[in-house]
């Protein structure tokens, strides 16, 4: 699948982020696989892509505030939109405390056009 990669963090935006290959996502068990549809940016993410804060790890796939639909997981939810916010450890869990504050963890949407 493409991503868009923090890959050479640094002051040019046009060199430290490209869209590449990244390996295909595989959910565990009780999981579910998302198809994202769109990822918000929020100023975490170009902080950290133009080196102004450390990476949590490397290469860097940003945006941590997504919607999508369900493609894998129990048949109940498959085809469900969803939107979700995730955090890599305690580290981004300090750096995003005031993106997060009011986002909760998973929405299920249970309206499907």
């Amino acid at each position: 699948m493409l991503g868009v990669v923090i890959d050479n963090p640094g002051p040019d935006l046009a060199h430290a982020v490209r869209v590449r290959g990244v390996p295909d996502p595989v959910p565990g068990p009780g999981d579910v696989l998302i198809e994202v549809t769109a990822a918000a940016l929020c100023r975490t993410d170009l902080q950290v892509a133009m080196a102004g804060l450390p990476p949590p790890r490397s290469p860097v796939i940003p945006g941590h505030q997504a919607v999508g639909r369900i493609i894998e997981g129990p048949p109940d939810r498959v085809g469900q939109r969803v939107g979700l916010w995730w955090l890599a450890g305690a580290l981004m869990a300090a750096m995003l405390r005031p993106c997060v504050r009011m986002i909760p963890k998973v929405a299920w949407d249970t309206v499907d056009p």
